[in-house]
């Protein structure tokens, strides 16, 4: 008889994020300079986006499009560091792990 065991799984649920103007991580753009963001969704069926910037104090949405993305657009007024965080949420209102995308604005 073989011993007993157990396995644990995790299941990643955070989309994910990109941007060529505000990358990962570093320092581009200015105060002012408009950014794109694109969210890819891993949960599927999902049908939202939630995102924030200032710490999910305010919280806008984007539509998944049926390739599972959105863009969104963003100006920041100062330079600094900045957090985004991003959520995908399914038509029953059961969220995904954030994701949360560091950046600096020069």
């Amino acid at each position: 008889m073989s011993p007993a065991s157990q396995s644990y799984f995790y299941f990643d649920t955070t989309p994910t994020v990109s941007s060529t103007d505000y990358p990962e991580s570093a320092e581009a753009g200015g105060a002012g300079v408009s950014g794109s963001f694109t969210f890819t969704a891993k949960v599927p069926g999902s049908t939202q986006f939630a995102y924030s910037f200032d710490f999910e104090t305010t919280t806008q949405t984007a539509p998944v499009g049926p390739d599972g993305t959105a863009t969104i657009n963003w100006t920041p007024d100062s330079a600094g560091w900045y957090e985004l965080d991003v959520w995908t949420v399914s038509p029953d209102g059961t969220t995904s792990d954030p994701y949360y995308y560091v950046f600096m604005v020069r």
